[in-house]
């Protein structure tokens, strides 16, 4: 049953009646099923132990936004306040014992015995004796007192502890914590026994949680609602509404020494946990880094309130040894034997038979007779990897079936905002009943655009599928596209998934990020491949 409504978009129909209980691959059955929210209560005790659940609900409308559920554990997709009958849950029903409970007897046992015990009774007698002993007892007691004396000591020792309690010194940390969600979203107190436990593994020595401090606050320099980010459902399904970046300061304190670096790393590569702390306020986790410390102000040396070095009050009449770096306007009157550091504005009628020492920026009129063993260290940049200034045209053969089946938002962009002929000719798909027409069969897409006309009219979902070979979008907009062999150092301006789950990511942001985080985080293929410039891969670099 793996992928069977997998991009139904429209498809929402009862399904709990059905028998699963000899389905072990199920994994992204309702995936991307944008209007799929039905109950399937029963599901959860019919699937098999062992079934294979996988990212079932990812990306639909389902109540319970949990795209991975389990066996046996309700409630699947909608819950009790939806009118769904509650299924099999984790809480054990606890059920009364069905053994008596045996009372003590109110008669006593024989007669008390003429030989008292060898030992001391540990029960002591009902009040306390109101003569005090004249000196103290020479015997300790085997073990401390639970309860401390309510006085303290009149004799204090005459001596200090041998061993006493090392007092560890506190370690302020300063990281960064960015997450895709609504804007004016609170830090979740969810994530602070994450972040507890993550700094924990990297302190030595390892302090309790408790006694780790940890505040957080939203950082006001970033506007979340002018910093856009893309969303988890980007391929159909619910879409978050008034969406952004917000960047949290966390202050973390911890005793002992504190390795920071593992404390970025252990947070990035806990996203799954951090994610699931997240659901609560409908946000996702993208990159934890470490604060980068503000320049200070002022510079580091105070300079100079003079020149170094006073020139003479008049021009000396020998030449000097060393040639002027600026040109003079007087002739020389020893001209020099050695050729010239600064190149002439005019150029010699007669070639020189010596090689410049300064090479020309202007490309030779004159071709080399000696062309270089070893390519150049610094090629030129491939002027293909530019986006094309100016209007070209599209072309690309097309059905309508193709728009048809196509997302909501994807068709409306292809309909309505992309300019061409795509409409005229698929009136029914694109839901046109002023048109009175039918959709054509096969027909010749055309369009007479430019790539700034496409950034600003589709989305970028739309620009991805514009970048495939059906359109090749990328001939004319190699920066909207993925890198391609004639462009292998560009970056794609789509967003693209991270950490296993729909987190959106850009390679501007992957830019913006520190040296260290930006190392680790380029260590992921998909990251590698979709920005190989901010990422300095061989070659790129």
């Amino acid at each position: 049953m793996n992928a069977m409504f997998y991009f139904a978009f429209d498809f929402n129909q009862p399904l709990d009646n059905w028998d699963v209980s000899s389905s072990s691959w199920m994994h992204d059955i309702f995936r991307n099923a944008g209007d799929f929210n039905q109950c399937l209560s029963t599901w959860a005790a019919k699937v098999p132990d062992n079934a294979y659940l996988e990212f079932i609900f990812n990306g639909s409308n389902c109540t319970v936004q949990s795209p991975t559920p389990r066996a046996n554990v309700s409630p699947w997709c909608q819950t009790e306040s939806d009118g769904c009958d509650r299924g099999p849950t984790e809480i054990p029903i606890v059920s009364s014992t069905e053994i008596p409970i045996v009372s003590s007897t109110k008669i006593p046992i024989g007669s008390p015995t003429r030989n008292p015990t060898e030992n001391p009774t540990k029960i002591p007698t009902g009040s306390p004796t109101r003569n005090p002993t004249e000196s103290p007892t020479k015997i300790p007691t085997g073990s401390p007192t639970l309860s401390p004396t309510g006085r303290p000591t009149r004799n204090p020792t005459e001596s200090p502890t041998g061993s006493p309690t090392e007092i560890l010194p506190i370690t302020t940390v300063d990281i960064v914590f960015e997450i895709c969600g609504p804007c004016d979203v609170s830090f979740p107190s969810d994530l602070e026994p994450i972040i507890a436990a993550n700094s924990a593994e990297t302190t030595v020595p390892t302090p309790a949680l408790l006694d780790i401090d940890i505040s957080a606050i939203s950082d006001p320099s970033v506007d979340c609602r002018s910093t856009p980010c893309a969303l988890r459902n980007l391929f159909g399904g619910r879409a978050l509404q008034d969406t952004g970046t917000t960047l949290f300061r966390v202050t973390i304190e911890v005793p002992g020494t504190v390795d920071e670096d593992g404390i970025i790393n252990s947070n990035n590569l806990a996203a799954d946990d951090i994610n699931n702390a997240l659901v609560a306020v409908d946000a996702t986790f993208v990159v934890a880094a470490l604060v980068t410390p503000s320049p200070t102000e002022a510079p580091t040396r105070k300079p100079t309130g003079s020149p170094t070095k006073i020139p003479t009050g008049s021009p000396s009449d020998a030449p000097s040894n060393v040639p002027s770096v600026v040109p003079s306007d007087l002739p020389s009157k020893s001209p020099s034997d050695a050729p010239s550091n600064v190149p002439s504005d005019i150029p010699s009628d007669v070639p020189s038979d010596l090689l410049s020492q300064s090479p020309s920026d202007a490309p030779s009129n004159v071709p080399t007779e000696n062309p270089t063993a070893s390519p150049t260290e610094n090629p030129t940049e491939n002027p293909l990897c530019k986006n094309n200034p100016g209007q070209f045209s599209l072309s690309a053969e097309l059905a309508c079936s193709q728009v048809a089946v196509a997302g909501r938002k994807l068709r409306n962009d292809l309909c309505n905002n992309l300019p061409g002929n795509i409409k005229n000719n698929c009136p029914q798909a694109c839901k046109d009943s002023s048109a009175g027409m039918n959709d054509a069969d096969l027909f010749t897409f055309t369009s007479e655009t430019s790539c700034t006309d496409i950034l600003n009219s589709v989305s970028k979902k739309t620009i991805a599928i514009l970048c495939g070979e059906l359109f090749f979008l990328a001939e004319n907009c190699p920066q909207f596209c993925p890198a391609t062999e004639s462009c292998p150092c560009v970056d794609s301006v789509v967003p693209f998934q991270v950490f296993g789950v729909e987190v959106t990511a850009s390679c501007a942001a992957v830019e913006g990020l520190s040296i260290k985080v930006k190392k680790k985080v380029c260590k992921r293929k998909k990251i590698k491949i979709k920005c190989p410039g901010a990422c300095a891969v061989p070659g790129c670099d």
